[in-house]
């Protein structure tokens, strides 16, 4: 009788770090930590499958009309993210969140573009020196 005393001990045992181990991975994959405000809003969607984000909403996320959201699904959930579009370099076609943004953007340079058109600047402008 005592061996199945202990078999269940060690079973249960096992059975709770079984658990934990679960709800320590559904918490990193998912993100459980992170947690949503409840606005309290509900909006229904229409025939045409578009919903309306409420004006409060729009004005404290500085969404602006015609601004782009990402939209994404974790789980049950869909979630809508104002949509960050990192520009391609003019010279080295580099896509980066570190990429600068020149003349109200109509160009944009990455690190290595910028040293790149340096050089050339510099290499046009030193020939013209010297005429």
């Amino acid at each position: 009788m005592l061996h199945v005393y202990l078999y269940f001990k060690i079973f249960f045992f096992h059975s709770v770090v079984v658990m934990l181990k679960y709800r320590i991975y559904i918490k990193k994959m998912y993100g459980e930590g992170k947690s949503m405000k409840s606005t309290g809003i509900v909006r229904k969607v229409d025939e045409l499958g578009r919903i309306v984000i409420p004006r409060e909403l729009r004005r404290t996320l500085g969404i602006e009309i015609k601004d782009p959201l990402e939209i994404f699904v974790e789980g049950e959930k869909i979630v809508f993210q104002k949509y960050k579009a990192f520009e391609e370099c003019a010279i080295t076609g580099e896509v980066s969140p570190d990429n600068i943004s020149f003349g109200n953007g109509k160009l944009v340079l990455s690190k290595e573009g910028a040293e790149l058109l340096m050089k050339e600047l510099e290499s046009v402008f030193a020939n013209d020196s010297h005429k």
